[in-house]
């Protein structure tokens, strides 16, 4: 859901149909708050995943905040805002990211290492985008280059984490499972 509201209020689409762009704030705006509320949910585990889950209701907060500033304040303004929202939204990835390698210790050490290169590559990633933005004013043709690259480096990132998620998920339960066989 949370790329199916990125595509709707992606300016390109917004453009070609406006209707698409509050669904889509909407949708991101829940999809923000229902994670956050999991992550809250699961934070009897973990500590992190109570500070990510406080990243995402106050990014979710921060986005309804430059939704209604985009309409009535300067771009300036906007800003400010959305650069604090930025740090904000990296400081509870990078909780989660740390939470999920932190929990998976004890049933995949192989698990909890990708957990923690994944977060290095993210943060690699996004450090290459906001890199291509210096590189635009040198040579414009480098530095979407460096743009597209890292973008499809962040659309990965983003596909590994849902399968990280997964195996852990699968990981716990047959931890569960063997658990209980033992029981008995």
């Amino acid at each position: 859901p949370s790329n199916i509201a990125g595509i709707m209020t992606n300016e390109t689409v917004a453009g070609l149909w406006p209707e698409l762009n509050l669904p889509g704030q909407i949708l991101q705006l829940a999809v923000l708050l229902i994670y956050g509320g999991i992550l809250m949910k699961i934070s009897c585990q973990e500590e992190r995943y109570r500070n990510a889950g406080i990243c995402c209701f106050l990014s979710a907060g921060a986005n309804v905040l430059l939704t209604v500033m985009s309409v009535r304040v300067a771009p300036g303004w906007t800003l400010a805002v959305s650069i604090p929202a930025m740090i904000l939204s990296l400081v509870g990835e990078y909780n989660e990211y740390c939470a999920h390698a932190e929990v998976t210790r004890d049933v995949g050490s192989d698990l909890s290492e990708k957990w923690t290169r994944l977060w290095k590559w993210y943060i690699r990633m996004y450090l290459g985008l906001f890199i291509s933005i210096v590189i635009v004013w040198i040579s414009s043709i480098l530095g979407l280059l460096l743009a597209l690259a890292a973008l499809i480096g962040i659309f990965v990132v983003s596909v590994l984490k849902l399968v990280y998620l997964y195996r852990s998920a699968k990981r716990f339960r047959e931890y569960s499972d063997s658990e209980s066989e033992r029981a008995f």
